[in-house]
């Protein structure tokens, strides 16, 4: 669906990964391009498909990533990540347990430690 039925309701940008750990947004991509800025994030994105998966408005991001990044005709050995991000977002996705610190610590901690460090 064209990038053009966006409604601007955020959603995408809530429901992203990277949104977590840095100021990426989504919809303001979508909106730079509607409104022919040049700002664009074409690397940030993981390409892990929720924004598309929720998209009230059937939005289709991905396709739009990857028609904006072709055409900059960026040659592909520059492409920093090469899916492994995809691969990394895809394993966050099914396993949220295990992608970040965990915090209910039980094990016991030492007042003192061996190392004089």
């Amino acid at each position: 669906m064209s990038i053009f039925t966006c409604y601007q309701c955020g959603l995408c940008t809530g429901i992203c990964p990277k949104r977590l750990v840095t100021k990426y947004s989504p919809r303001r991509d979508l909106e730079n391009t509607i409104l022919a800025k040049d700002d664009i994030d074409l690397w940030s994105c993981l390409t892990c498909g929720l924004c598309s998966q929720y998209c009230p408005q059937g939005v289709g991001y991905l396709d739009f990533m990857r028609e904006v990044r072709n055409a900059g005709n960026v040659d592909q050995d520059i492409i920093a990540h090469k899916s492994v991000f995809n691969l990394i977002s895809q394993l966050m996705i099914k396993f949220p347990e295990k992608s970040s610190i965990p915090t209910d610590f039980s094990g016991e901690i030492d007042s003192k430690g061996s190392i004089g460090y």
